[in-house]
């Protein structure tokens, strides 16, 4: 297979326009200074989703989330190596797939209802390659495909749906010609976009970090090195009686690619789990009654205890 720079510094690959805020929590960009820490945060990133998912908590009955991870069918790399997983978690039950090189593990694509808060689905991809001879080592464009549906199915209540994203991006390059790439986004149906977050280390083109922390302004300088973003973002989402949101569109929500066509190196892993945070109804509270009702209510409840007290208004039999 021939690569080409067609497949580098696609910074237009995914739509970055914002329709949606959402608060961020711990973590952020930052970056690696050697390649020792890339190679672990690689292995974290492939293993962040087998540890333990916590007690699982129903939610509502009235919110039905329905969803799916799919890898697709990936090229074989070019003396290089590509791994990936798929997770999901349903009633806090987990299920995973695993790619390696073109083989898939399990079921492909992973589908399931979600009902507990931390259910959710994941997907992680882990490529690199080294060329010693000055010859091409590189992978392929590697995709992973999300489709997440919120139905309210009550036919009163309005309810805020919070999403947590928890992500890792992480890519390095060396060499006279060489980049790693790796860009994970969320989309709804229509193509509005509720995160993004993209890396590219490239010794010839020159690095790029977008993000939404850094409301999309390119915090990365320089050319090839180690970069790297990771951290966890909530997404609230509301949903009115009746009515449903469908997440997930034609382009892919991760995508992990990279090469060497040179003496050099390359490596490039992204990682992103989507999870239910929260379900909240925002059934309103029965209003309080105005103090002067509040108050008139209370002097008639006394008047009736009053009345029932023996011999309270009874007539002096004496008194003629």
């Amino acid at each position: 297979m021939k690569f080409s720079r067609f497949f580098r510094n696609r910074t237009d690959y995914f739509s970055c326009s914002v329709s949606s805020s959402g608060r961020g929590e711990a973590g952020g960009p930052g970056r690696l200074s050697s390649t020792a820490p890339l190679r672990a945060g690689l292995a974290l990133a492939l293993g962040a989703f087998s540890a333990a998912a916590p007690a699982a908590t129903a939610f509502s009955s009235d919110i039905n989330i329905m969803g799916s991870a799919l890898i697709n069918t990936p090229s074989a790399p070019t003396a290089a190596s590509q791994t990936g997983s798929l997770t999901e978690i349903a009633g806090g039950v987990t299920t995973g797939a695993t790619l390696a090189g073109t083989v898939i593990g399990g079921a492909n694509p992973l589908i399931g209802t979600l009902t507990d808060i931390g259910d959710g689905f994941g997907i992680a991809f882990n490529s690199s390659g080294t060329s010693a001879s000055g010859g091409t080592a590189a992978v392929d464009n590697l995709f992973g495909d999300f489709q997440l549906s919120i139905n309210n199915t009550s036919s009163t209540d309005t309810y805020i749906v919070t999403l947590k994203v928890s992500y890792v991006n992480q890519v390095n390059a060396s060499g006279a010609d060489a980049f790693g790439l790796s860009q994970i986004t969320l989309n709804d149906e229509f193509g509005g976009n509720y995160f993004y977050t993209g890396l590219q280390s490239d010794t010839v083109n020159g690095n790029y970090q977008y993000d939404m922390p850094n409301s999309y302004v390119n915090t990365a300088s320089g050319s090839g090195g180690s970069l790297a973003d990771s951290g966890s973002y909530l997404l609230p989402f509301t949903v009115a009686p009746s009515s449903a949101l469908n997440l997930g569109d034609s382009s892919p929500e991760l995508r992990v690619t990279g090469g060497t066509f040179a003496l050099g190196g390359f490596s490039a892993a992204g990682s992103v789990l989507f999870t239910v945070n929260s379900v909240e109804d925002q059934k309103p509270l029965a209003a309080p009654l105005p103090a002067p009702f509040a108050l008139f209510g209370a002097g008639l409840l006394s008047l009736c205890l009053a009345g029932t007290r023996p011999g309270l208004f009874r007539l002096n039999p004496d008194r003629g």
